[in-house]
C-alpha cells in the first residue's frame, strides 16, 4: 500500500498503535550530497506493510510519535542511515531498536551480510533485485518500485523472531542492547565533528606535526562547506588536494592553480577561504600538531603489528561465532597496539562491555609472545594456540 492521503496515514497510525513491535526501512539518495535526499519510508506490522510518500504534504508527526515510542520496538536492517535520517528530519528517534544486521553479527561471524542475503539464509526466500538502483524521487512510483520496497520491511519480523531465539540462547541479547543504545546515542547518528575528518585520510600518516594541523583546519572547513551547500565533501575538495595543501601550504589564493584535481571555478569562489583555513593551521601552537600526532588514528606501531593483532581478532570471532567487522576495526586495533606497547591499557570500545568479555587479554597475550596464530587443520580456519609456535604450542 501506498499512503499518499491522510484516510490511509490514519489507517497505518492505526495498526501501529496496536503493535509493540513494528518494521521501518527507509529510501534515500545520497551521491553528491552531504545529507541524503529522504524519498520513501517503509512501515510494516506483522499485519500489513505500507510505503509513506514522505515527499507529499502530509502531516507525518502522529506516525513519527507512535514510531518513537518507548511502548514499541523498531526493526531495521543495517540502519544507522536510518537513524540518520529520522535525527534530522523528524529531530527524534525510536527509543528501541532491533537492528537485524547487527543481531547477525553477533550470532554469526559473517561481516555485514545484506538483508538479501539474510533472508535467503534463515528464510529461504529470494528477494528481488531489479529496483536496486531505483530513482526514488520519481513521481509517480510503479507497482515494481512499491513490492520492491516493501519487500525491505515484511521479512524482519521473521528474522527478529530467529535472531531473538538465537541471542537468548547465546546469553547474548544484552550484546544487542549495548549495540542498540550505541547506534541511538547522538554520537552514533551524527558524525563526526568538523575538526576531526581529518582522521578519516589515510595519507594523513604520512604529514608532520604542523601539516596536520593545517589537513584539520582546511578539513573542518571542507566538511562546513559541504553542511552548509548539502554536497559531498569530496565533490567540495577532493581528499587528495586536501593532502596537497598541507603538505605544501599555498600562500595565496593563485597557488591553488598549480594544485592537481581542483577547477579554476572553485578557486574563483572559494581560494580566499581555503587560505584562511591554511593559515589558522599554521598561525596554532606547534604543541597542538604534536598532540595530534600522537593521538592520529594511522600513527603509532607498524602495520605489521595491526596486522597480527587484527589475524588474532578474526580467530577469537571465528572461535566465538560474532563478525570481527562488528567486534572491531584496524583504527581500533593500531590504537590499542600503541597503547600496550607504552606500557598502558587498552582503551574505547574493545575495552568495555561484549567486546572485552570476547578479547579478555588476547592482544595482551599476542603482543607479549604468550599466544600465537595458526591455521587449523581443515586449512581454512584461524585458531589460537596457548604458547608461541616455536615452542611446540
Amino acid at each position: 500500500m501506498l499512503i499518499e492521503d491522510s484516510i490511509r496515514l490514519s489507517l497505518l497510525c492505526d495498526y501501529v498503535s496496536r503493535s509493540d513491535v513494528v518494521a521501518i526501512d527507509t529510501e534515500f539518495a545520497a551521491e553528491r550530497r552531504y545529507y541524503p535526499r529522504f524519498d520513501l519510508l517503509q512501515v510494516g506490522t506483522r499485519e500489513m506493510a505500507a510505503a509513506v510518500d514522505v515527499r507529499s504534504k502530509l502531516d507525518l508527526s502522529p506516525l513519527i510519535d507512535l514510531l518513537t515510542s518507548p511502548e514499541r520496538t523498531v526493526l531495521m536492517h543495517a540502519g544507522e542511515q536510518d537513524l540518520r535520517i529520522f535525527r534530522r528530519h523528524f529531530k527524534k528517534v525510536p527509543a528501541r531498536i532491533f537492528d537485524t544486521q547487527v543481531a547477525a553479527g553477533l550470532v554469526s561471524f559473517q561481516d555485514y551480510i545484506p538483508l538479501s542475503g539474510l533472508v535467503k539464509d534463515l528464510l529461504d526466500v529470494e528477494l528481488s533485485k531489479g529496483e536496486t538502483l531505483s530513482d526514488w524521487s520519481r513521481r509517480p512510483l510503479t507497482p515494481q518500485q512499491i513490492e520492491y520496497a516493501l519487500d525491505d520491511v515484511r521479512h524482519l519480523f521473521a528474522l527478529y523472531d530467529i535472531l531473538s531465539d538465537r541471542l537468548e540462547a547465546l546469553g547474548r541479547t544484552s550484546w544487542l542492547e549495548e549495540e542498540s543504545a550505541r547506534m541511538l546515542s547522538p554520537s552514533g547518528t551524527l558524525g563526526l565533528d568538523p575538526m576531526d575528518q581529518w582522521q578519516r585520510l589515510r595519507a594523513s600518516r604520512r604529514l608532520n606535526a604542523r601539516q596536520l594541523l593545517i589537513l584539520q583546519e582546511v578539513t573542518a572547513w571542507r566538511e562546513r562547506q559541504a553542511m552548509a551547500k548539502d554536497a559531498s565533501p569530496r565533490y567540495i575538495l577532493p581528499d587528495e588536494v586536501l593532502i596537497q595543501i598541507a603538505r605544501k601550504p599555498p600562500n595565496k589564493p593563485s597557488d591553488l592553480h598549480a594544485i592537481r584535481q581542483i577547477f579554476a571555478r572553485t578557486v574563483q569562489q572559494l581560494g580566499k577561504d581555503i587560505i584562511k583555513a591554511v593559515r589558522r593551521g599554521l598561525e596554532r601552537p606547534e604543541e597542538e600538531g604534536e598532540a595530534l600526532l600522537r593521538e592520529a588514528p594511522f600513527a603509532g606501531p607498524p602495520e605489521s603489528v595491526v596486522m597480527l593483532l587484527e589475524l588474532a581478532v578474526m580467530a577469537r570471532a571465528q572461535d566465538v561465532g560474532v563478525s570481527f567487522r562488528l567486534m572491531t576495526n584496524r583504527q581500533e586495533l593500531g590504537r590499542a597496539a600503541a597503547r600496550l606497547r607504552a606500557g598502558h591499557e587498552v582503551d574505547g570500545r574493545i575495552a568495555s562491555g561484549w567486546r572485552s568479555t570476547v578479547l579478555g587479554t588476547l592482544l595482551q597475550d599476542v603482543l607479549r609472545g604468550e599466544k600465537a596464530i595458526r591455521l587449523a587443520g581443515d586449512g581454512e580456519t584461524l585458531e589460537m594456540v596457548g604458547s608461541p609456535l616455536g615452542d611446540g604450542g
